[in-house]
């Protein structure tokens, strides 16, 4: 908030019953000074904050794919009992009307629409919030994701989910050049194999976002850069 507009900013979040109060300004000094009861206890340079830290290294181990495609004797009525049977395939209509949908009145599909009200849509749309003013314009959000494909192979699991992800938003309606990636990634620990499978994550879903004209994400920037 530029300074000139620091009290009117900080009016705006009272009227709203919100704390607000100037915790920092920005200076041409190059440092980072926090003071307290009138010591300054920190004066660190911007130069070194620019760093984000020591650089680490790991070592990734990366096995080869091995998808397994023997002949399942498992009859088709037993295969769709179980699949419905999955937790990661049934009706989440309990939890989604845990959540009002209507508030804002910015909603544009309904978590379940149709002629009754009960099929479950490909993707999220909603208006784009603005004061005063009505608003054509809306943003659309898809997920998806294979638990399965992914544990057997993670960067055919990590690829098949961005791009299903985008097909989601294209039969909503949306552009297929247009959609903003991110991707939530699970910690990992020290170990070469664990490093490898998230690297094949990283590059799977960089992969797809490369041919699906996407190069902009919120963890790893520029996918160019892996290829």
């Amino acid at each position: 908030v530029s300074a000139s507009d620091a009290e009117k900013f900080i009016e705006f979040a009272h009227a709203e019953n919100l704390d607000a109060t100037i915790v920092a300004r920005v200076t041409d000094s190059e440092h980072l000074v926090l003071n307290w009861h009138g010591m300054k206890v920190v004066d660190i340079p911007r130069s070194l904050l620019d760093t984000n830290g020591a650089e680490r290294h790991a070592t990734a181990k990366i096995d080869t794919a091995n998808i397994q495609k023997a002949d399942d004797p498992t009859s088709f009525h037993a295969k769709m009992k179980l699949a419905v049977a999955s937790l990661n395939t049934c009706s989440k209509r309990g939890l989604v009307e845990m959540f009002d949908s209507t508030i804002g009145a910015g909603t544009v599909l309904a978590p379940f629409g149709g002629k009754t009200m009960r099929t479950p849509i490909q993707a999220m749309a909603a208006t784009l919030p603005t004061l005063g003013f009505d608003t054509s314009t809306c943003s659309l959000m898809a997920y998806a994701f294979d638990p399965h494909m992914s544990s057997e192979n993670p960067y055919i699991g990590a690829y098949n989910a961005v791009v299903s992800s985008v097909a989601k938003v294209i039969a909503t309606g949306g552009s297929w050049l247009l959609p903003y990636i991110a991707g939530i990634l699970r910690e990992t620990g020290h170990f070469a194999a664990e490093m490898g499978q998230a690297r094949r994550r990283t590059v799977g879903c960089a992969r797809s976002a490369v041919i699906t004209g996407d190069c902009r994400n919120r963890r790893q920037g520029l996918y160019e850069r892996f290829f």
